[in-house]
């Protein structure tokens, strides 16, 4: 079916002069699939979000030349497309520098096989970067996890992916991963562990309520929930050193079943489409 690629000029924002790519992509059809009525289908997909990641990977599988989030950004409906006969034609701005600050020009999302979110330091005595408690963080990292063994005795690795200071803008950058790839988070410390767990081992989850829930229960674990103060125990809770790690998850979920809150749009910009 051919990478779907069509390289186009580079140009400058009127905005800040940064160099902008703008790449457009020609997504043709073949003999076993007519492309327009799969993206069609696939943009009405893509209004419920736990379907979402299934749907970037069945586009994908058929374009293996268009990145995940040139598809995101089209099944989401952040950039129009038009239908050339039985092409679909769109184009995505990407800054030349990637998303992710800490991922090489030569390394892709794809061979993760799932990702952390941790606190983390630096400490020049300790040589540098240290994954630490999360109440003395100075940043939080995102690293994908990736067997440098073999099958039978895998050694999981861990890849320096994208740092951010706070953790509600981290936590936005790994549900766009989770998003593009389908693959699931861990998050936590060194202090309180890795979550969520089931049955005590880790569990990677795309879920991201997964997550908030094993953190809420994390904190009530830890404070003490047996005094009368009930205005002391939410002190506590709030304080807790995970809490905000805590609060940054569920800002990207929904308990009530309502659209979460769309991480590719800027943090003020709030929830919605």
């Amino acid at each position: 079916m051919g990478d779907g690629l069509d390289r186009g000029a580079w140009r400058m924002t009127d905005t800040n002069q940064q160099a902008v790519a703008r790449t457009t992509y020609r997504l043709h059809s073949s003999p076993m699939q007519h492309t327009p009525g799969v993206i069609a289908w696939a943009i009405n997909g893509y209004a419920f979000p736990k379907d979402r990641s299934t749907l970037i990977k069945v586009v994908r599988a058929g374009f293996s030349g268009v990145p995940a989030f040139a598809i995101q950004q089209l099944l989401s409906g952040a950039v129009g497309h038009t239908v050339e006969g039985d092409v679909v034609v769109f184009t995505v701005d990407t800054p030349p520098e990637q998303r992710f600050n800490n991922l090489g020009d030569d390394q892709t999302l794809d061979h993760f096989e799932w990702f952390e979110l941790v606190a983390c330091r630096n400490d020049e005595s300790e040589g540098g970067i240290v994954q630490c408690e999360a109440g003395c963080a100075e940043f939080w990292g995102i690293y994908g996890r990736s067997n440098h063994g073999t099958q039978e005795e895998p050694e999981y690795l861990a890849t320096a992916i994208h740092d951010e200071f706070n953790p509600l803008e981290a936590v936005q950058i790994a549900r766009q991963i989770a998003i593009e790839t389908g693959k699931g988070f861990n998050a936590g410390d060194v202090q309180y562990g890795f979550f969520p767990r089931l049955a005590g081992q880790l569990k990677p989850a795309t879920d991201f309520t997964e997550i908030a829930e094993d953190l809420t229960y994390a904190i009530h674990e830890d404070i003490d929930l047996t005094g009368d103060d009930e205005g002391q125990r939410e002190d506590d809770f709030e304080n807790h050193p995970l809490a905000e790690l805590r609060e940054a998850f569920v800002e990207f979920l929904s308990y009530s079943g309502s659209d979460e809150r769309d991480p590719y749009k800027l943090l003020d910009e709030g929830t919605g489409q």
